[in-house]
Parts: C-alpha cells; structure tokens; sequence
C-alpha cells in the first residue's frame, strides 16, 4: 500500500517512539510463536552442521568478516521467503566449511590436478562448467 508520497509502506521500517523524549526509535521483532520456533529449528539445524563447527573453531568471533556466515536474527520481521533465502545462503555458506582444514573453501582440483582451497561461492560454478566440458 502506498503513502500520500507515493513511497510503500513498509511494515519493519523503523517507527519513532511517542514515549520516548530523546526521539530514538523503537524497531519492531517477530513475536508470533510459531514463527519463532519454527526459525529456531531452523538455525538449531545449521548448528548442528559439521560446516558450523568447523567455522567455529577455525574463525574467533572478533576476527570475523562481513563476508563470513552470520546466524540469521531470528526475531526481525521479515517475509517467509525473505526468512527462507536467509537461511540458504547461510547453509550454503556454512557449507564452505564442511571440510576440516579447508579454512571455509571448496575442495578442487587445481590446473596441476592436486587438491587446493578456493574462499569463494563461485567455486560451484567454476566445478559445474568444468565437468561439463568433460
């Protein structure tokens, strides 16, 4: 639904707070329980991964990147499908991890044909367009 400036409302955009005198703003969570734990399971299961665990022991909370996997919060307001593709890419991340000493790269085979470590997403597609070749 549009505003009388034409922009969309948008439901989690940040409300102003009436009560508060110092004009800060109040963000608003999911509250509906289901939901909740429904996300829960959801990350509780990521969690449990190799890949996770992995993760922790190699990356320190304070050394983390912005391009490492970061847990989903699962109290913000979002669609299910914004919740769903969240949680995918963070899988899919989590993933990178999977093998130890991998240091969150995908095994592959190098130009040589030993293995070695590439930090990227992208090294599925390099794999996909590789074996098609074949």
């Amino acid at each position: 639904m549009a505003t009388a400036s034409g922009y969309p409302e948008w439901s989690n955009l940040p409300q102003s707070s009436k009560n508060n005198s110092l004009g800060s703003t109040v963000w608003r969570t999911e509250s509906d329980p289901q939901v909740l734990l429904r996300r829960q399971k959801q990350i509780d299961y990521g969690k449990s991964t190799v890949g996770y665990h992995n993760y922790l022991d190699a990356v320190p909370k304070a050394k983390r990147s912005i391009k490492q996997p970061e847990t989903p919060d699962k109290f913000q307001v979002c669609s299910r499908r914004s919740w769903d593709g969240q949680i995918k890419i963070w899988r899919l991340l989590l993933h990178s991890w999977d093998e130890e000493g991998g240091n969150g790269g995908r095994k592959h085979k190098n130009s040589e044909g030993t293995d070695s470590y590439e930090n990227s997403l992208m090294s599925v597609e390099d794999d996909t367009d590789s074996d098609s070749s074949k």
